[in-house]
């Protein structure tokens, strides 16, 4: 791996700034989350947190620690795709990164600005252009809203297959989301096709890195993501399944793409409290036991988020202990960022 002869400490991504308008912004969407689970979710679901609670409580901590270890395969999976995106990543750093980054942008004021931060400035202490990282966050950016919008698609086609439709209070919200981030996502798209528009879009000076990356890795970025989503279907499943939630594997798959769907709307860090009432809402809708769906939504939230800070806090100390990986040279030595994307 080629490294600087300075390692780059952690240091504001180009272009992001986490001033008082960007922790203002992440206070009010913290606010806007706990509003959701708090008051929101009892209120889709028709139950208190009384009930709620009774059946998390029902439910074996054994089960809960497997899965955590589902949940970290996930992300497992997911690394498979960061490292895609950024040449000479290897897949036990891109884990790294991307547990370091979530879990920074979780926790810090400015949330999803500065876990962007940390994961530039872990990238360039391992010796990444900041070009290369930038051009990586594009790709997967891109590759997640893509998942986000072809797991609904999915879901509405296992639906119709099945002879089952869409219960009419979800078709307004699905529409709009749907719309929303397909209007993005075309932006996107026309934005690598056409010079004029990345210009527009101020995406100019990625826009050759970035077809470069998704024309040589489009495989491998695909897979990586495919095999978590794959996973966090299977410990959806399994999570519903332990708090009594009962519904066919169709409904429930649909569940579970409305609440990735939700997922990527914006309006709360990591979707967290929209996600949880948008998936209890669907599973409530499609015949599901109010206060399992509600526990069901609560549990799956805590694995796949809240966990990831503890984790994601294990990674940044390793990081740490030895910002260049100069002492790991096992690992270390397996990354050449030199941004090479032509093997």
């Amino acid at each position: 791996m080629t490294t600087p002869d300075h390692p780059a400490r952690p240091s504001p991504a180009p272009g992001r700034r986490t001033g008082p308008a960007a922790v203002a912004r992440t206070l009010v969407g913290v606010a806007v989350a706990a509003a959701l689970v708090v008051w929101g979710l009892p209120w889709v679901s028709g139950v208190g947190w009384g009930e709620i609670g009774r059946v998390l409580r029902a439910v074996p901590p054994a089960h809960a620690i497997g899965f955590q270890a589902l949940m970290l395969a996930a992300l497992g999976g997911y690394a498979i795709t960061l490292a895609a995106s950024l040449p000479g990543l290897s897949w036990p750093r891109a884990l790294v990164l991307n547990l370091a980054g979530s879990a920074v942008s979780k926790v810090a004021p400015g949330g999803g600005a500065v876990g962007l931060a940390a994961t530039f400035g872990i990238a360039r202490s391992w010796g990444h252009r900041t070009e290369a990282v930038a051009t990586s966050a594009l790709v997967t950016g891109v590759w997640n809203l893509l998942a986000r919008i072809a797991v609904p698609l999915l879901a509405l086609g296992l639906l119709w297959a099945d002879g089952l439709g869409l219960p009419g209070s979800l078709v307004g919200p699905l529409r709009v989301t749907s719309i929303v981030l397909t209007v993005v996502l075309a932006l996107l798209v026309a934005a690598l096709a056409s010079d004029r528009v990345a210009r527009a879009l101020r995406l100019a000076g990625v826009r050759r890195r970035t077809l470069a990356v998704v024309r040589a890795r489009w495989p491998v970025l695909t897979l990586g993501l495919a095999i978590m989503l794959g996973i966090q279907w299977v410990l959806f499943h399994l999570v519903m399944r332990d708090v009594g939630v009962t519904l066919p594997l169709v409904p429930l798959f649909a569940g579970y793409a409305v609440g990735r769907l939700a997922s990527a709307v914006g309006v709360t860090p990591g979707g967290i409290g929209l996600t949880e009432v948008a998936t209890t809402g669907a599973l409530v809708a499609w015949g599901a036991d109010p206060a399992a769906a509600s526990a069901g939504a609560v549990l799956f939230a805590v694995v796949t988020n809240l966990m990831e800070v503890p984790i994601g806090g294990l990674a940044w100390l390793w990081w740490a202990v030895d910002p260049t990986g100069a002492r790991r040279g096992g690992i270390a030595g397996t990354d050449d960022a030199t941004g090479d994307v032509s093997g």
